[in-house]
């Protein structure tokens, strides 16, 4: 999705969720984004789950937005948050 978004050049946001601008100038950080899916598809995988995308979608933008409001947002966050739901 990430680099549908970045050749298609529109905000990442808006081609997961329809929400917000389409225009690409409120682009989220890649970087950090692919780093938060990267976390939640490996503890998913670990963890033998499965989840409707609609769910995951969720999930990576509540983090995205955990960051964006300066919370520091790793690896060992996501892994422990996750397993305090489910």
């Amino acid at each position: 999705m990430i680099a549908i978004a970045h050749t298609a050049g529109v905000n990442l946001e808006w081609l997961m969720t329809g929400k917000g601008s389409k225009d690409k100038g409120d682009m989220y950080d890649v970087d950090i984004y692919d780093g938060i899916i990267e976390a939640v598809e490996n503890f998913i995988r670990k963890a033998g789950k499965a989840l409707p995308m609609e769910k995951k979608r969720e999930i990576y933008h509540h983090f995205y937005e955990l960051h964006t409001e300066g919370q520091v947002i790793n690896t060992d966050y996501i892994e422990k948050t996750l397993r305090l739901v489910s």
